[in-house]
């Protein structure tokens, strides 16, 4: 995140010519850029910071999204608590940075229709808070996906049956689902369409032993990281 704002505060530096005419210019395109980063606007809630045990199984997904994307030598940004639980961004450049949005859920049954849609007191659904949040925002198209990461599963009506899914896109939903999902979106928010790039995501690792298992992949990505040091020192020498 240093690195992005550190770039757009670098594009608006004014020149020694035409000084007021270049700042003025670089004021704007600097608004753009604003306008069109998640990472420039104001953070939605700030609860989750603070109590950090309750949230706990969140920023341990985090760290094993950190840990898999260094394993695959992407580059990428993680954002823990901004306007989802986890933002992930592809790059630190900010003209080709795209971002997924991850809303982490632990629940003790998998989410069916209902849970999804249910409109708690005061406040949204889980499915519609999660839409909601970034529809209407400049920054829309740059989101890739738009995720619901749970650490148990799904009960939704796929479109072939009997499969199972790590990953549930719009297009495996059968067709009634995709309707009752829709009918009770369009009451709650108004929005008639489930976005292309929302997917239900099962995760990777469990609410009940994510810390031995990060512990694992930490140690897995340390004894790559010398084997890789040795292939390159061995290179060298040859």
């Amino acid at each position: 995140m240093t690195a992005l704002c550190s770039e757009i505060r670098h594009c608006a530096k004014p020149h020694k010519v035409g000084r007021n005419a270049k700042k003025h210019r670089d004021i704007i395109v600097m608004s753009k850029k604003i306008d069109s980063n998640p990472l420039f606007e104001g953070q939605r809630e700030k609860s989750g910071s603070v109590t950090f045990d309750k949230y706990s199984f969140q920023y341990h997904w985090a760290l094993y999204r950190v840990i898999s994307n260094h394993s695959d030598q992407q580059e990428y940004a993680v954002i823990i608590e901004l306007h989802e639980d986890v933002v992930v961004s592809n790059s630190l450049n900010v003209d080709r940075a795209k971002f997924e949005f991850n809303q982490v859920k632990t629940n003790k049954s998998p989410f069916n229709t209902h849970q999804l849609v249910e409109i708690k007191k005061g406040g949204n659904s889980v499915l519609g808070k999660l839409i909601k949040d970034v529809s209407s925002k400049p920054y829309v198209t740059k989101i890739e996906t738009l995720n619901l990461v749970t650490s148990n599963k799904f009960n939704l009506e796929l479109a072939k049956e009997n499969v199972e899914l790590k990953i549930i896109r719009k297009e495996d939903l059968s067709s009634i689902q995709i309707s009752d999902l829709e009918s009770e979106l369009k009451k709650e928010i108004g929005i008639s369409d489930l976005p292309e790039n929302l997917r239900f995501i099962i995760s990777d690792i469990s609410d009940s032993d994510y810390q031995t298992i990060l512990i694992g992949t930490i140690a897995k990505l340390i004894v790559y990281s010398l084997a890789l040091i040795q292939m390159q020192k061995a290179f060298i020498c040859f």
